[in-house]
């Protein structure tokens, strides 16, 4: 139920033991907002309740920055080229924001090149 995390009673029901923490010694976790337990910041152990090791981030930002073996935003940022082996850098990456997903041109050009190819012998 509480998948790692600690919890706390409060006014009649569970509430998340480092949301409570950082409340009370912080302030209010902003609206839309999830804590995250920095790594950097030496912390790994989701029942930390910690405010020095918790930060306010967005969901996606917390989901990247999570376990790769967790989560598929972590997984997708932390490769650093495409399955045919061409680096994801500024040059060569282009984005679809309406998909939140980056492609690699060199692997487009190729594509084009194929289909113009098959096109013209057809």
């Amino acid at each position: 139920m509480t998948n790692g995390y600690g919890v706390f009673w409060v006014s009649g029901s569970l509430r998340p033991a480092h949301r409570v923490a950082y409340s009370l010694m912080v302030g209010e976790v902003p609206a839309g907002l999830d804590l995250d337990h920095v790594r950097a910041r030496g912390c790994v152990n989701r029942a930390c309740v910690n405010p020095s090791h918790l930060e306010p981030v967005t969901r996606r930002e917390n989901l990247r920055r999570g376990n790769v073996g967790q989560a598929i935003a972590a997984i997708q940022s932390a490769k650093t080229h495409c399955p045919a082996g061409h680096p994801y850098d500024a040059v060569n990456t282009y984005y679809v924001a309406a998909k939140r997903q980056r492609h690699c041109r060199a692997c487009k050009i190729a594509r084009q090149r194929i289909a113009r190819s098959a096109a013209r012998a057809a």
